[in-house]
């Protein structure tokens, strides 16, 4: 089995943004450039934007929520990482 490899990656942090993570999502889903991956980090935010990134589905879409807040710059070195 061959592994897909996207041509390119959008990576993108969080924290607390739920007035505009779905916007964000919903703006990259709408490219008609399909051969993307796009990764998030959720710096353990204290309001319901883990609960709207964890709405979508879409296999393109690799997330996760980190155990406690590692602040700016750690989390963006770790959506880099």
């Amino acid at each position: 089995m061959i592994d897909h490899h996207p041509l390119f990656t959008v990576a993108t942090v969080t924290y607390n943004s739920s007035k505009w993570v779905r916007q964000a999502i919903e703006s990259i889903l709408a490219s008609s450039f399909t051969d993307f991956e796009l990764i998030i980090s959720d710096d353990c935010s204290t309001d319901d934007t883990w609960d709207i990134i964890k709405q979508y589905k879409d296999p393109r879409i690799n997330a996760w929520r980190n155990e406690h807040n590692l602040g700016e710059y750690p989390n963006r070195n770790r959506v880099l990482h």
